[in-house]
């Protein structure tokens, strides 16, 4: 299995028409949200601008995730193609969202349970209410980072809703390419410092277009370099488990 961190890192620079593409995506969405910080005292028009920055920079990076599994000559969507970005983007956004609220679901019925648990046996101590606090929010921090890059690339393959719901095979392919998959999340978890060093800069500065169109651009393209490194493992994985066949795998 290739090691993909630098190939994520710097690949507008070396696919085909990636440039240009990629960095009209870029300027579009950051001059999107500088709008919406323009008119952050008109909450409707903040939140208008605001959606449209997501669902449109879901759709685009699905739409790279999707040509860079299947191996298209052009892995770079170009920037324009916006009824298919829409589209794709705002089934991206439902995936994610079904799949946060029934996770968040769950552990809030799991909280319940012991919280009840907890106060029948008398221990009701504020350490250990912050501990059950903790793990709730951390689990389902970790759920997001560790199993939704799996659930898009198994949704990005054929853009096919319900295939991002084949939990059987999800977690068939999870379990069985754990040592690839941590070496996958390492990657992600370093390239999104720059992001993180980015939010530290701006810490306390009070939001404004200058802040947010910079630290759009750098969002975004830390975001597509994840997408770009964890379909690249996808692919892989998909072909090994064989649920993406190559033209030599073809009966």
């Amino acid at each position: 299995m290739r090691e993909y961190f630098w190939d994520a890192l710097i690949f507008p620079f070396f696919e085909k028409n990636g440039i240009k593409s990629f960095l009209m995506f870029l300027v579009l969405s950051a001059i999107c949200s500088g709008i919406a910080v323009l008119f952050r005292g008109n909450q409707i028009i903040y939140w208008i601008m605001a959606i449209i920055v997501i669902i449109y920079s879901f759709g685009y990076l699905t739409i790279l995730a999707h040509n860079k599994i299947n191996n298209k000559e052009e892995i770079i969507p170009r920037w324009n193609n916006f009824r298919e970005f829409f589209k794709k983007g705002f089934l991206t956004v439902t995936i994610i969202l079904i799949y946060v609220i029934v996770m968040a679901s769950v552990f809030s019925a799991l909280f319940v349970c012991i919280a009840l648990l907890l106060w029948c046996i008398k221990l009701t101590s504020s350490i250990i209410i912050f501990l059950i606090f903790l793990f709730y929010f951390e689990t389902i921090s970790l759920f997001m980072l560790l199993f939704l890059p799996i659930v898009h690339v198994f949704y990005a393959q054929n853009m096919k809703s319900l295939d991002a719901f084949r939990l059987k095979k999800i977690f068939s392919l999870v379990f069985r390419n754990i040592p690839v998959l941590l070496l996958m999340y390492l990657n992600i978890g370093i390239l999104y410092i720059p992001y993180m060093l980015c939010k530290e800069v701006t810490k306390g500065i009070v939001l404004n277009i200058t802040v947010t169109i910079p630290e759009t651009i750098i969002y975004l393209y830390v975001m597509a370099s994840i997408v770009y490194l964890s379909a690249s493992y996808g692919r892989e994985l998909l072909i090994k488990e064989k649920i993406l066949k190559t033209i030599d795998q073809q009966p």
